[in-house]
């Protein structure tokens, strides 16, 4: 070389016709277990900090709403990690449908995963996975179901410590007050965020006959009469969204 100064090696220099593998199929093995066991523990590190960290948390809610029912459900309930709303459980009784027709449009209206609990058909549900609970019924001579009560009071040390929403459903506009206050307890009117008097219907040919008379009679109607206020559904959602 001139001046003995060197030569940078080609980069086609190292190239030869040999078919036969420059390291062993061990050593190959091992630099790719390495590799993985590297890449393994740098996602294990990702997911810690992802934990600890509720504003990065994973939202599984469907993008919209789900019913689960409750005793005759297809799909178990499951929470919404992240900031998101948790599970929603409306606790009911019904007689003649209102009271379920009205679940399931309030239902519609909430934020992520809703389960509905007929409480005739089922009295005891597991409420630890559940955040928000809303309990309705519907007025006969002027009480509200035993299913009902029976649940509130049951439940009370668990319902004090979760978002509450109450409902009732009736045709006494006038005592609509008196008869929402009169059908939950003062420990549980005072925790909830929405309570509200939603109206209700008759309709005959879900009745018996002696209901057909008292609603002739007592309410002085003859007639299939629906006056349900969706405008009070809507502002009840809106608070268990919200507040």
């Amino acid at each position: 070389m001139k001046n003995n100064l060197s030569v940078s090696t080609a980069w086609d220099s190292g190239i030869i016709d040999s078919d036969l593998s420059p390291f062993s199929d061990r050593l190959m093995m091992e630099s790719v277990r390495a590799s993985n066991v590297e890449l393994i523990g740098t996602l294990g590190k990702a997911v810690s900090v992802v934990a600890l960290r509720h504003d990065l948390g994973v939202n599984t809610t469907k993008e919209h709403n789900s019913q689960t029912l409750i005793g005759g459900g297809t799909q178990p309930p499951f929470l919404i990690y992240g900031g998101a709303k948790l599970n929603t459980l409306i606790a009911y009784a019904t007689k003649h449908g209102c009271t379920e027709s009205i679940a399931v449009l309030l239902s519609e209206k909430l934020n992520g995963k809703v389960d509905l609990c007929n409480l005739k058909v089922k009295r005891s549900v597991d409420l630890s996975q559940y955040h928000n609970i809303i309990i309705g019924g519907s007025i006969h001579m002027g009480k509200i179901q035993k299913e009902v009560n029976e649940f509130c009071t049951k439940n009370i040390n668990v319902l004090i410590n979760k978002k509450i929403g109450l409902f009732i459903c009736g045709m006494l506009f006038e005592k609509a007050e008196t008869e929402l206050h009169d059908s939950f307890s003062q420990e549980l009117l005072s925790k909830a965020i929405a309570k509200d008097f939603f109206g209700g219907q008759f309709i005959f040919k879900k009745m018996n006959p002696l209901d057909r008379l008292i609603v002739n009679k007592v309410v002085k109607i003859s007639k299939d009469t629906i006056n349900i206020s969706e405008e009070k559904i809507n502002k009840f959602a809106h608070l268990m969204n919200n507040v």
